[in-house]
């Protein structure tokens, strides 16, 4: 497969056997229309574009279209002004990329200044990527792992909560302290509507009337279900009279 653009090689640039066997993608740029100069392997898996596809595309290509104007607006200021907040910033940026098929990929790369034949007439950009798609899953797992253990914590806490607040409020209406058994029950309210905040933040949101409905719903059942029971009872006793 083709790896030069208008007689470009790795060698020009001073990469040499390692463009090919390196596992991250390398691309080379023309800063001057986005053009992509050199592709290698590694770009091939990550993209999906073989090497002669991919020579005859622009970066732009690769960028998903939220980021396209930035991008484009980057190329633009770094060939006027030789300058750009990423190329040669030691940076490494996370971002989403455009694979061949049209899905998206989260990657993380860097970019530098390369030179050429000529490097004042023909600036060149050298973009190193890579694959952080497994990465950001697991640190997502552990997000979501996080927050199921606090939703735990904090339903555990407001049970607690409920239960003793209860217990409180009964041994003083046992005493007949109505008024100390009306504060622990505001009190344990007050508690609990924070705690239900609280794991109401922390997990799927919840439409309005739902808890209601799935409550209402469950009665229903149960009614039914009783209800069935005693036909069949009725029925028995109606067999057993005859």
């Amino acid at each position: 497969m083709a790896e030069e653009a208008e007689g470009f090689k790795p060698e020009d640039f001073g990469i040499g056997k390692l463009f090919t066997r390196i596992q991250d993608a390398v691309i080379v740029g023309d800063a001057r229309d986005g053009r992509i100069v050199l592709w290698n392997p590694g770009a091939e898996r990550l993209f999906g574009y073989e090497t002669d596809e991919a020579l005859r595309m622009h970066l732009h290509a690769l960028v998903p279209e939220q980021f396209r104007d930035a991008h484009l607006a980057g190329l633009e200021r770094f060939n006027r002004t030789g300058q750009g907040d990423l190329v040669d910033s030691s940076k490494i940026v996370e971002l989403p990329a455009l694979r061949k098929d049209g899905s998206q990929v989260d990657i993380e790369f860097s970019l530098s200044r390369i030179g050429g034949t000529n490097q004042e007439l023909t600036p060149f950009i050298l973009a190193i990527l890579r694959d952080v798609s497994f990465r950001k899953i697991g640190e997502k797992m552990r997000i979501e792992e996080q927050a199921a253990a606090l939703r735990r914590i904090h339903g555990l806490e407001l049970q607690d909560n409920l239960l003793q607040g209860l217990a409180v409020a009964k041994l003083a209406l046992d005493v007949g302290e109505t008024e100390r058994a009306t504060q622990a029950l505001e009190q344990t309210l007050e508690r609990a509507r924070e705690l239900v905040t609280t794991l109401l933040e922390q997990g799927p949101p919840i439409e309005p009337g739902q808890l209601v409905r799935k409550e209402a719903a469950s009665v229903n059942t149960r009614g039914a279900n009783q209800e069935g029971r005693h036909g069949q009872s009725d029925r028995r006793s109606a067999d057993r009279r005859s």
